[in-house]
Parts: C-alpha cells; structure tokens; sequence
C-alpha cells in the first residue's frame, strides 16, 4: 500500500509519500516539495520531483487524516493504493503503484546516485549498481538525504491485484 497526504505544517506546506516496504512494521516517507496529482494530463510522466527521506511513520497514517499531535499541522489524504515495491536498496526503490491518480511504474532514487544531485531530465539513466536487499533481511532505512521521485504511467506494468 502507499499513501500520499497534504501535510499543512508549521514550515509550510508538502506532501508526504509512505510507501509500505516488505519486511517492515512502518512506513518509509518521504517529503515532496511538489504536488505528483499537480500534473493535468494523468498519461504524461511526473518528475523528477525533488523529495527528503524522513522518519518511518505508523501505518496508521494509511488510513488517517486530521490534526496531528505536538503542533505539526494537519493532513489530508489525496491519494491513497496498492503497490507491489520491487526493488528496495538504500540508491533505490522501485514500484508499480495502483492508485486512482497515481498509477503507474514509481521509480525513487537518492540524488548523490545522479550527478551531484542536479535535477536529472526525463527518462536520463542513472547508476543502479546496488542489489536488491534480500528479502530476509529489514530493509535499509531511509532517513536523510535527498531523493528523486518519478512517475511512469505511459508504460505500465499492470498491478496484479492476485
């Protein structure tokens, strides 16, 4: 499952991305500068979108929408769906999202992996030279550090609902 939430905090407004990784009891986040649902053609990819790995959440927040506790602000629920992560490494993660909106191949990747973190163009290759983590070991954390947050919807890898 993945969520995605309009986070009005104190700082200003983002958008939180969790995503549920195999293996693990929370949920990674990251924070996006950048509304992925801003775009108006659904078929056109998003990003790459600027996004900060922060601290896992509950799962809870798949579900939550309010005020939060200790003055942080107030969430929105925009965006909430399946996903099938294929690939989860600490220069990477993979997935094939199944959201009303946000659908299709979700490609997350660490901004140090491209070029010193410059912004890369649409569809330019990036280094993957990292393995996947096995799946019986935890998933590395994500906390820190920048990322790049892509959308693929005009070449989809069907979610399979089985």
């Amino acid at each position: 499952m993945f969520v995605l939430l309009e986070h009005h905090a104190p700082a200003g407004l983002h958008w939180d991305f969790m995503l549920e990784l195999p293996h693990q009891a929370e949920l990674a986040t990251w924070r996006l500068a950048e509304n992925p649902l801003a775009r108006t053609d659904p078929t056109v990819p998003v990003g790459p979108l600027l996004a900060e790995a922060i601290f896992a959440h509950p799962r809870r927040f798949l579900d939550y929408e309010g005020v939060l506790r200790g003055g942080k602000g107030t969430v929105r629920r925009l965006e909430r769906g399946p996903a099938r992560v294929t690939r989860f490494d600490r220069s990477e993660v993979l997935a094939v999202l199944g959201g009303a909106r946000l659908r299709g191949n979700l490609r997350m990747f660490a901004a140090d992996r491209c070029d010193s973190g410059r912004r890369p163009a649409a569809g330019e290759p990036t280094p993957r030279d990292q393995a996947p983590a096995p799946k019986d070991q935890a998933a590395p954390v994500f906390v820190g550090g920048r990322w790049w947050w892509t959308l693929d919807p005009t070449r989809p890898r069907f979610y399979n609902t089985r």
